[in-house]
């Protein structure tokens, strides 16, 4: 496993000065099926395996059009359902439903690269909604649209559920910047950001979005660097959070630096893009995130950060995925904390960065896999809190923003990287060999 750190490959990539991430990932646990309670693990990460199984909305299925459906369409609306295909027609006629949209709409924003949308097919895929909430019916719909010849994919839209564990509100030393032993911990255990920024503290022109439950508008160490946002949970302008664990990733990868208040993110001076993709009832969705992705990209996010995790397959969050791939964001997200080897999306995906976490002590903590790329401090980390506070939380989820600061630095350093270069400087300039050596394969 590797823990981000800097490097002498060249002059430039001191700028990745030490980065020796810990990355910690809020967990979003999954909830299990029905009314069960999530499955959390150490600090709330959810658990790590791929299945059809889960927890998911009960008020909508998402269903892809075939290609061949989708050319003979009429209509491909945003705001309402295909129309001219007999079979949707058929289908929506049987169970009485009417009403539906698009995934990914553009809200009237132009699609950045039609092309590259339409041959991935995020123009095909739809929500039809129920006129209530019934698992049993969404389970129906679901297995009766993976049978017709129109539908190329059909799922439900699964749940996340953020969970972040705070602990007393106030700013004591950021270990994860720089580790000196405090408290028993191991000297140097840390991301040696101090040394980055004699290089790079950041540039306002990178954007790094926190695709998570919103961020904070008006806290003062984030103010400064925020650009417009969008509440995807909702469907409105406002990503105010009214959750918390968006608020914490967003200091860490960018609270303001060296501005004599609170806390310094990663990143002093990237630019922050809040993207709330929880809704009002506390729900994080797999279509909800999925159009997160899309807009991100489309809207100027170099970084994407994604400290989220669920705990089954999603064909709808992988086009995203992949769309953004397409249009060059480097794409980072949480491991999950539940110490699978398993993979969760979106982080076993292979186009995106997936990260675990270590302690002060340099241990291990929470997840590791044969995907996980690198590991950042994933315990007692200091950030940003609702009302112009702060707090320490752990796990993956806090880590995941660390390292999409590190990859803020990099861009802000050098805008003309590709993200594959971003991606293979930030594993390069880590620490090999970090927690136990029989959890690690050199090198």
């Amino acid at each position: 496993m590797n823990r981000l750190r800097p490097t002498t490959v060249s002059r430039f990539l001191l700028l990745l000065v030490s980065v020796a991430l810990a990355f910690l990932l809020f967990s979003l646990p999954a909830r299990a099926e029905e009314e069960a309670p999530g499955r959390t693990c150490g600090h709330g990460a959810v658990a790590a395996a791929r299945g059809p199984a889960g927890a998911f909305a009960r008020d909508r299925v998402l269903v892809k059009l075939s290609a061949d459906a989708a050319r003979r369409a009429r209509t491909l609306p945003e705001d309402g359902l295909p129309t001219g295909i007999p079979g949707l027609a058929a289908f929506l006629a049987r169970h009485g439903l009417e009403r539906g949209h698009r995934v990914v709409r553009t809200r009237g924003v132009p699609v950045a690269d039609p092309a590259l949308f339409r041959r991935i097919g995020l123009d095909r895929w739809y929500a039809i909604e129920l006129p209530g909430e019934d698992a049993g019916l969404v389970r129906r719909l679901v297995a009766e649209l993976r049978r017709e010849g129109w539908v190329e994919a059909a799922e439900p839209a699964y749940l996340a559920e953020p969970q972040l564990v705070p602990n007393d509100p106030h700013f004591p030393d950021e270990w994860h910047h720089e580790n000196t032993g405090e408290a028993g911990g191991t000297p140097d255990a840390d991301m040696d950001t101090p040394e980055a920024w004699d290089t790079e503290t950041g540039d306002p022109s990178i954007v790094i979005a926190i695709i998570d439950t919103g961020t904070d508008v008006d806290h003062e160490d984030l103010v400064d660097n925020l650009v417009d946002g969008y509440d995807f949970g909702d469907d409105d302008p406002d990503p105010d959070d009214e959750d918390g664990h968006g608020t914490f990733t967003a200091g860490g990868a960018a609270a303001r630096g060296n501005n004599g208040i609170g806390v310094a993110g990663v990143c002093w001076t990237c630019s922050i893009m809040p993207l709330k993709v929880m809704d009002s009832e506390g729900w994080i969705t797999t279509d909800t995130v999925a159009a997160a992705i899309r807009w991100a990209v489309d809207n100027g996010a170099r970084v994407l950060s994604m400290s989220l995790a669920f705990d089954w397959w999603s064909d709808d969050l992988a086009d995203a995925v992949r769309y953004a791939e397409g249009r060059g964001a480097v794409q980072v997200a949480a491991i999950g904390n539940c110490g699978s080897r398993k993979g969760v999306l979106p982080s076993v995906l292979d186009e995106v960065i997936a990260v675990g976490g270590t302690d002060w002590f340099d241990r291990r903590i929470y997840s590791w896999g044969d995907h996980l790329e690198v590991s950042a401090p994933a315990d007692q980390v200091w950030s940003t809190e609702m009302g112009d506070e702060y707090a320490a939380g752990g796990g993956t989820s806090a880590a995941t923003p660390l390292v999409s600061g590190a990859a803020g630095l990099l861009l802000s350093r050098d805008p003309d990287l590709h993200h594959h270069e971003v991606r293979h400087l930030l594993r390069l300039g880590a620490d090999d060999q970090v927690g136990a050596p029989e959890e690690d394969t050199p090198g």
